[in-house]
């Protein structure tokens, strides 16, 4: 690392460690390179330029002609960077030049390329920065991340039939804000390979990114491939991952979203409950996501009910937990919330279900759902904090069905596919909709089956669903 590690964040500066250079390189096809053959090779966001280097000598060993572009704006790291690359040209002669810029790859202008690698810088876009936004706008809605800016500048480079290999976080793959970019990749690219790295802090761990990472392979064309590569492994075994193919239909949703399994049995869960025929809209289930922001609302929230005598309870996060919803005012983190802020409040029906949005690092499930607790189904309406989401649905009046579809929830099934479908920590309205569901009956059969059972243990959940469904 050439900054510190709060200049690096600042700018989204995170260097490839060199195994992680390897293994992004031996993803590019070379199969089409012969001996002599000129390759154009782009790698912007260059850094010290680990990536084009290690992708130039892997194509010289083949034969082939190099000519490598290496944009950087840094002035530190391009110090580095012309040491390196002048260093591969004494090493490698006629068969490697090279062109330094250090124009911000927003206005690069240049193209033909065949292939392009690289890690680009990670930061969210301030929708006053109008050469970031402005760089992307023909291409597709939205700005979420520089990241994405810079994978879809990068495939505007290539030739047809030319490819893009980069390291970023997984959030891409989910959630409305990278819609229009993955509807972008959609229709312009082909995603033929992807290597998932386990750990969210490994694949730059000196650096502390605390990222969910991805490798991608994109390859601009027409032609989709029926079934996709699939990589999965540690930094310690990168260069000899897991390896499996998964169906191209199991990797995009209907709704843009790019699933991406770990393993075979990942691939095998998709296929499977990609078999169930309902969805929360085809159920009648609705999805919401708590409406109580609290520093918006201060003034309508207390600790105690003597400041608000007409109040309901307040419900966080801290009062959910597998199975049931529970407010006993109690807890230090209990409060109360005045009837006065009753656009704020929601109807409460008869078994309607609470998911966290968020879940702790020492709980054993991401996906946590809980029914009322027999006081909060006494309540005429509901405070329900922004932290949490909610399910209601005249199905959910039908008691073997509401705790059917809570048990389902908390499933381990449930649970690792939401983990295969979402590059998030965090359960988004928008994921939930486009889940797919067994039908009513087999979600009753689940209630009927569970009456027995714990259902505040996701174990015993997990044991359920797998009897009546399996």
């Amino acid at each position: 690392m050439i900054h510190t590690k709060d200049r690096a964040k600042d700018i989204g500066q995170f260097f490839t460690p060199a195994a992680v250079a390897n293994a992004m390189v031996s993803m590019m096809d070379t199969s089409s390179v012969n001996a002599g053959s000129k390759v154009k090779v782009l790698d912007p966001g260059a850094g010290k330029g680990i990536l084009g280097i290690t992708l130039a000598k892997e194509l010289i060993k083949i034969g082939a002609k190099v000519e490598l572009t290496s944009i950087e704006i840094d002035p530190l790291a391009l110090k580095y960077l012309e040491q390196s690359l002048q260093a591969c040209k004494m090493e490698n002669h006629e068969q490697f030049t090279y062109i330094i810029s250090t124009e911000s790859f927003f206005k690069f202008a240049g193209g033909g390329f065949d292939l392009t690698i690289l890690n680009p810088p990670y930061f969210k876009v301030n929708k006053a920065d109008s050469l970031t936004i402005f760089a992307t706008e023909r291409l597709y809605k939205g700005c979420p991340n520089a990241y994405a800016s810079f994978m879809a500048l990068a495939i505007e480079t290539l030739k047809l039939e030319g490819q893009m290999v980069a390291i970023t976080p997984r959030s891409f793959t989910n959630g409305a804000d990278f819609k229009g970019f993955r509807e972008y990749l959609k229709n312009k690219t082909a995603l033929t390979k992807y290597h998932l790295l386990h750990s969210r802090k490994e694949a730059f761990g000196s650096q502390k990114v605390l990222q969910e990472t991805v490798i991608t392979h994109y390859k601009v064309t027409k032609k989709k491939p029926s079934l996709i590569l699939a990589y999965s492994s540690n930094l310690f075994n990168i260069d000899a991952p897991n390896l499996f193919h998964v169906n191209l239909n199991n990797v995009y949703g209907s709704t843009g979203i790019i699933r991406m399994p770990l393993n075979k049995e990942d691939a095998d869960l998709l296929e499977w409950v990609h078999q169930w025929p309902c969805s929360l809209s085809s159920l009648g289930l609705q999805v919401s996501t708590g409406p109580v922001v609290e520093h918006r609302a201060k003034e309508l929230i207390a600790t105690e009910r003597a400041f608000f005598p007409a109040s309901v309870p307040l419900i966080r996060m801290h009062n959910v937990r597998c199975g049931l919803a529970k407010w006993t005012g109690d807890h230090r983190k209990d409060g109360y919330f005045s009837l006065t802020g009753e656009k704020q409040l929601i109807p409460n029906k008869k078994g309607m279900l609470l998911l966290k949005r968020f879940t702790a690092k020492e709980e054993k499930r991401r996906l946590v759902t809980a029914r009322l607790s027999k006081e909060l189904q006494e309540l005429e309406y509901l405070a329900v904090e922004n932290h949490l989401n909610y399910i209601v649905g005249d199905l959910l009046s039908d008691e073997l069905f509401s705790r059917g579809f809570c048990v389902l929830l908390n499933s381990e099934l449930l649970d690792n596919y939401f983990r295969i479908t979402s590059g998030n920590t965090q359960v988004n309205a928008t994921d939930l909709r486009s889940m797919p569901f067994p039908n009513d009956g087999q979600i009753k059969s689940i209630g009927e089956e569970s009456i027995h059972s714990n259902i505040q243990d996701h174990d015993a959940c997990s044991d359920v669903v797998k009897r009546v469904l399996a």
